[in-house]
C-alpha cells in the first residue's frame, strides 16, 4: 500500500495490487497498515522529545490567545502594530471584517429587493432548527435523507 500526501493535507491511497485482488483484500492490507501507524503514533507519544513538542505547542496556543486578548485591550479594532520584544517581533493585525444580515429588518429588506422566487432559492435551513419547528410528518415531507456521511474507522 502506498499512501501519497497531496496539497492541503489530502491523502490518496494507492494499493499496489495485481488485477485479481479484491477490494476486501485491499481493505485487509490497509487495516494492518492503519494498525501499524496507530502503534507508531502511540510509541511516539511516549517519546519525551515528542511530548515536549506537544507541550510547547499547547503552551504557545495559550500564549497566543493571551496576546490576542491583550491586543484587544491595548489596540483599537482597526489598528495593526508590530510589537518588538527583546528577541522576536510580533505582527498583530487589525480585526477582520465580518458581515451578517441585520437583526432588525434585514431579512425583510432582502425579500423586498430579491422577490419571493429568488429569496426562496437562496434560503438555507439548519436541519436542527427544522426539527425544532416541524413535526415528524412535516419533516418527512420536506427532508430527503441519504447515506452520504463519512464512515468512522476504529481500531480494535
Amino acid at each position: 500500500m502506498a499512501v501519497t500526501i497531496k496539497n492541503k493535507g489530502k491523502v490518496s491511497a494507492k494499493a499496489k495490487t495485481s488485477g485479481k485482488t479484491s477490494a476486501l483484500d485491499e481493505l485487509r492490507d490497509m487495516a494492518d497498515e492503519y494498525g501499524d501507524l496507530s502503534q507508531k503514533i502511540t510509541e511516539l507519544q511516549a517519546d519525551p522529545a515528542v511530548q515536549a513538542l506537544l507541550d510547547a505547542q499547547t503552551e504557545q496556543a495559550v500564549v497566543k490567545e493571551a496576546i490576542k486578548a491583550k491586543a484587544d485591550e491595548a489596540l483599537g479594532q482597526d489598528e495593526k502594530r508590530d510589537i518588538v520584544g527583546k528577541k522576536h517581533t510580533l505582527v498583530i493585525s487589525a480585526h477582520g471584517n465580518e458581515s451578517k444580515v441585520k437583526e432588525e429588518g434585514g431579512k425583510e429588506a432582502i425579500f423586498k429587493f430579491l422577490g419571493e422566487e429568488t429569496f426562496v432559492e437562496l434560503c438555507t435551513f439548519p436541519i436542527t432548527k427544522l426539527r425544532a419547528y416541524l413535526n415528524p410528518k412535516q419533516l418527512e415531507e420536506v427532508l430527503e435523507t441519504t447515506m452520504t456521511k463519512a464512515r468512522t474507522i476504529k481500531l480494535k
